[in-house]
C-alpha cells in the first residue's frame, strides 16, 4: 500500500499520522508525542481526527 505519511520501523510499515504517533508514544516512551493528561490526549486525537477525515482532501 503506498500512502503518505508512512513509517518503516520494528519490521513493519505504519501509516496514516495518528497510527504512526501512538505506534511511537507506546514503544518509545521518550520523548513524550502525546500529551499525559488524558483530557488534553483526546483533544489531540478530536483534533487529529478532524484533519484527518475533514480537511484533507480524499484519497
Amino acid at each position: 500500500m503506498k500512502q503518505v505519511p508512512a513509517l518503516k520501523i520494528d519490521g513493519i510499515t505504519i501509516h496514516q499520522s495518528l497510527a504512526i504517533i501512538e505506534y511511537l508514544e507506546e514503544t518509545r516512551p521518550t520523548p513524550r508525542l502525546l500529551p499525559q493528561d488524558p483530557k488534553k490526549r483526546a483533544s489531540v486525537r478530536m483534533i487529529s481526527d478532524l484533519i484527518a477525515g475533514g480537511i484533507q482532501p480524499l484519497q
